[in-house]
């Protein structure tokens, strides 16, 4: 069984090993509650059992926890410059025995380990079992959701990677527009400048599981909200922006049969 009191104090331990006043530790510590939080509800809309509510709670907190070891380690976040965080995460949770501390049943081990291995992925590696797949898919759509808060929150730097004024000076490119135009992620590889970055983040919405998750989406106005914080300088960018924000509100809209 999950221990959900012991999870949470081992996840607080573990962060105190590292520096809690650095913006960016606190910002993912900040993250991993609330998308804790988000799973939990989640799990409570598909009636899942108390037992899954609590699982799915518990991986929504676990689900970064290879950040704080990346960001000390490489002094980044970006995975293509440094390691894969769900994979340094997966295997923190076994060499350092965290996992076994509040969940001693291997079936939910393998649960756990599958959905935070994947939450990360352009897409949920196939194969998985029928319970390990309906956790990994809660933890993306919570994963996501909370990421659009952070987006509205935190300064360009600590997302998109650069100060606002240059995020403010730069352009869309024309394969990530087109790309989300056509309701698709944005594969990281196709990603030129910080504002593409931004969009990347904005399509997100293209790869929601369950509806009532986008719901949250649409009803925090999330993505109105990003298009909207930013006065960008160019004409392309302004333009490139309005034109994404409007695609993905129609895209949520039609999904969810507002």
């Amino acid at each position: 069984m999950v221990n959900l009191l012991q999870a949470k104090k081992q996840f607080a331990a573990y962060c105190k090993a590292f520096d809690t006043q650095d913006e960016r530790v606190a910002l993912k510590i900040l993250h991993s509650h609330k998308v804790a939080e988000i799973s939990k509800q989640l799990a409570i809309h598909r009636n899942c059992s108390a037992q899954d509510v609590e699982l799915a709670e518990v991986i929504g907190l676990y689900h970064d926890i290879g950040r704080f070891e990346q960001l000390k380690q490489y002094h980044t976040f970006l995975d293509a410059k440094s390691v894969d965080h769900a994979a340094l995460g997966v295997r923190i949770l076994q060499e350092q025995g965290l996992l076994s501390v509040f969940c001693d049943v291997p079936n939910q081990q393998e649960v756990i380990l599958h959905a935070i291995a994947n939450h990360n992925k352009f897409r949920i590696a196939d194969g998985l079992q029928e319970h390990a797949y309906l956790h990994a898919t809660m933890l993306r759509d919570a994963d996501k959701t909370d990421i659009f808060r952070v987006n509205l929150m935190e300064k360009a730097e600590n997302v998109y990677l650069c100060k606002e004024e240059q995020l403010l000076q730069e352009t869309v490119s024309e394969e990530v527009l087109q790309d989300f135009l056509n309701s698709h992620l944005i594969l990281s590889a196709k990603r030129k400048t910080h504002l593409d970055i931004l969009l990347s983040h904005m399509a997100f919405v293209f790869d929601y599981h369950d509806a009532y998750a986008l719901s949250i989406v649409l009803k925090q106005q999330y993505i109105e909200r990003m298009a909207m914080r930013y006065q960008f300088q160019r004409p392309q960018a302004q333009q490139a922006v309005q034109l994404a924000m409007h695609h993905a509100v129609k895209y949520m809209q039609d999904r969810i049969g507002a």
